[in-house]
């Protein structure tokens, strides 16, 4: 579970932004109830902000969810439908400092959010199964793929029955990966970019500025949704992958609602301009992960990598071939590691 916007000794605080489907309502009250019920003593609070459906259809939306919770979770959910933070007084019985932090958040213009396209979940619950098996995990139950990837039963069962023979089933209805499925796999290089809402961008400055440099600010934003990925993240799983530089920068955002706060693109190179010429060399491509859980691995000193098979799939997408199999060979006979 991905961590809340906000948190102190005594408040959670969850900011949707720009919402525009229920589903999108219902991923953040569930996400706000799973931290609560890991953390008894604090209060929930879901901040919706720049709201698109009605406030009708949102009250009923929050009564019907209420009723399927316990009663002390339920009196410590919070649900807050504001047009501007920093101009709306501190809710009642929140905390006013966790309240100044949100409104300095909208200060600095992160109400300036990127919106998302349908995610297609299917892909990642494939993805979430091949990561699974590379990191040697075993027998995954239904519930727990729902669970991490934030979607249907029936969008788990269409990913399993995608992959075939390649699906090892044991007798509580576990599944597994029994070997790494070349079918599916060609599958989900070919649509990954449309699955990962991937946006390009190109250097109009006439003078880029090296993708080291470039990881280096992404790391320094300090944020848990975004990491490193493409060639720099499969160096940190395979230290002898064949490849001297990168030809561009891979990152991975943690997206799992409609809209996320976007790159802060102007303190990373000012250079840098969307492109959407997916032929033209790009110096930095932004992949969007539209499950719950990002698998990324931090270092311990703040630095994020995004897990290998997103590093596998921006190998492909830059056209390494060769370097993907590597970093997939070197996977399968060592399990993930950094």
């Amino acid at each position: 579970m991905y961590p809340a916007d906000f948190e102190d000794e005594n408040t959670v605080v969850e900011v949707r932004r720009g919402i525009s489907a229920l589903r999108d309502l219902r991923d953040g009250l569930a996400h706000l109830v799973g931290i609560l019920a890991a953390a008894p003593d604090k209060q929930g609070y879901l901040v919706l902000t720049q709201i698109r459906i009605g406030a009708d259809s949102i009250e009923r939306e929050v009564l019907g969810f209420r009723s399927a919770l316990r009663r002390k979770i339920d009196a410590r959910l919070h649900v807050e439908l504001i047009g501007d933070a920093r101009t709306t007084p501190c809710p009642a019985g929140m905390t006013p400092a966790i309240w100044q932090r949100v409104q300095g958040n909208s200060a600095t213009g992160a109400t300036h959010q990127v919106l998302l396209p349908r995610p297609q979940l299917q892909s990642e619950v494939v993805r979430v199964l091949v990561h699974q098996w590379l990191a040697r995990s075993g027998p995954l139950t239904s519930a727990w793929l729902a669970e991490t990837v934030g979607c249907s039963y029936r969008t788990v069962a269409a990913a399993i029955a995608s992959l075939g023979p390649a699906i090892t089933r044991t007798r509580d209805r576990s599944v597994e990966l029994g070997y790494f499925p070349p079918e599916a796999w060609r599958d989900l290089v070919a649509t990954a970019r449309t699955a990962r809402s991937t946006v390009l961008y190109v250097d109009r400055s006439g003078q880029p500025r090296s993708t080291e440099y470039l990881a280096q600010k992404v790391q320094q934003l300090m944020r848990a949704d975004v990491a490193v990925g493409g060639v720099i993240g499969a160096l940190k799983y395979c230290p002898s992958l064949d490849i001297v530089g990168a030809p561009r920068l891979d990152v991975c955002v943690l997206a799992p609602s409609a809209s996320v706060e976007p790159l802060p693109l102007e303190q990373l190179d000012p250079g840098l301009v969307e492109n959407a010429d997916s032929h033209a060399p790009a110096r930095l491509a932004i992949h969007y992960l539209r499950r719950r859980t990002s698998f990324f691995h931090d270092d311990g000193n703040g630095a994020r990598w995004a897990d290998p098979v997103e590093c596998l799939m921006d190998l492909h997408e830059a056209r390494l071939d060769a370097q993907s199999q590597q970093l997939l060979e070197h996977l399968q006979s060592r399990g993930i590691g950094v």
